[in-house]
């Protein structure tokens, strides 16, 4: 059972990958290679059969016994062969397969969301990798500045002033070697979420916004998230079963057919019908109408926590988006440049004498640190976008 869910999500810029494998590709491979994935998928199958047959009679009872008073002289006539089918009442039956269904709905839904939560992981992974190679990226290009600015400036530079260049330089190239070490370990870790070997994987993010207002939005993750829908279906079916519990004492019927060997053939067969009708209730009876009742009431308790905890998830993601799309437009718009001013202001006053060298390399360091934000704004706002899908249960 696969539920259609429309996307609300306005995306002003797609994530995707460039001349390599797309994230749907990967996750289709993931379903293919990765075990947890391909344990979930084959319990899907198991729990949609299970459904499938409890409309279907109880297997019938079949018996073969050998006694009697003349066994020992008529050993032939001491076989008895029986077989009883149990008919139980129409309702009973009925209500028996919506049990089924609805038990085959919640762990269809409880198994979608733990597929999610690793298909999620995949996300988180790839766009992690994009991050730290967009890191590696940007020192890579302040290292080029660095020495641009070092050759540019070699005729006015004291010792101390040399110093201070090297620093910055070995600093710089510090980072982006213990960046490109987390490359190798993050790659390591996505090939172990799909399970299998990656060659290149080139990727490209852009940022994220929603344009949606979140009570809309809310909503639909009340509606659609798979876990709360699981958790509706296991109250649905404990109704079920409730209903079933009052139905205990309704009549069954039982058919069977006997058959014992006899010198007349119309003397071998006997069929018998049997009809069970409590005729009063039992405290059993009363105990199950009782733990029904207290189950009830502690999932509809726990229904209501999970979507406290969905709101919460949910708004910190969209307004992290909101955040992260604020401050990479003002980045953007008007601090990048202004610390692009600010490296030539300071490298010109340098040269005139009117600065130290410190300002320069404050300059350098505070444009580097406005770029890597920057980065990090395209990374979160992937981030919390992927959660969301996943709250709409979308992945």
């Amino acid at each position: 059972m696969q539920t259609k869910v429309i996307t609300v999500i306005l995306i002003i810029c797609l994530s995707s990958f460039a001349n390599g494998e797309s994230i749907e590709q990967l996750i289709e491979r993931a379903k293919e290679k990765n075990p947890e994935i391909k344990r979930i998928e084959k319990e899907l199958k198991i729990q949609k059969k299970k459904a499938e047959v409890s409309r279907k009679l109880f297997n019938p009872s079949v018996s073969l016994t050998f006694g009697g008073s003349d066994a020992l002289e008529k050993p032939y006539k001491a076989v008895t062969f029986k077989i009883s089918q149990k008919i139980p009442y129409p309702k009973k039956l009925d209500k028996i397969y919506e049990i089924e269904t609805k038990s085959y709905e919640e762990k269809y839904y409880f198994l979608i969301s733990k597929r999610n939560e690793i298909i999620k992981k995949i996300y988180d992974s790839v766009f992690k990798l994009w991050y730290i190679r967009e890191k590696i990226k940007t020192y890579k290009k302040y290292i080029d500045l660095t020495e641009d600015l070092y050759r540019d400036l070699d005729g006015y530079l004291t010792y101390g002033d040399r110093m201070k260049f090297l620093l910055l330089k070995e600093n710089l190239h510090k980072e982006k070697q213990s960046l490109m070490i987390d490359e190798k370990i993050e790659k390591f870790n996505l090939e172990a979420l799909i399970n299998d070997d990656l060659n290149e994987v080139n990727i490209s993010l852009d940022l994220m916004d929603i344009s949606d207002q979140p009570d809309g939005l809310l909503d639909v993750i009340y509606q659609n998230n798979p876990l709360l829908q699981s958790y509706r279906k296991k109250l649905d079916k404990l109704k079920e079963s409730f209903e079933l519990s009052k139905m205990i004492y309704y009549p069954d019927i039982s058919l069977s057919l006997k058959t014992t060997p006899e010198d007349r053939l119309s003397e071998s067969f006997s069929v018998g019908l049997g009809v069970n009708i409590p005729i009063w209730r039992t405290i059993r009876q009363e105990k199950i109408v009782l733990e029904t009742q207290l189950k009830k009431v502690s999932i509809e308790e726990e229904i209501n926590f999970i979507k406290n905890q969905l709101k919460f998830q949910f708004l910190s993601s969209y307004y992290r988006i909101k955040k992260e799309v604020f401050i990479f437009e003002k980045i953007k718009r008007n601090i990048k440049n202004r610390h692009e001013i600010n490296i030539k202001i300071s490298k010109l006053e340098f040269k005139q004498g009117k600065r130290d060298i410190s300002d320069l390399i404050i300059a350098v360091e505070n444009s580097l640190n406005s770029d890597l934000e920057a980065v990090s704004s395209i990374y979160l706002t992937n981030i919390e976008y992927i959660n969301i899908k996943s709250l709409l249960g979308e992945l």
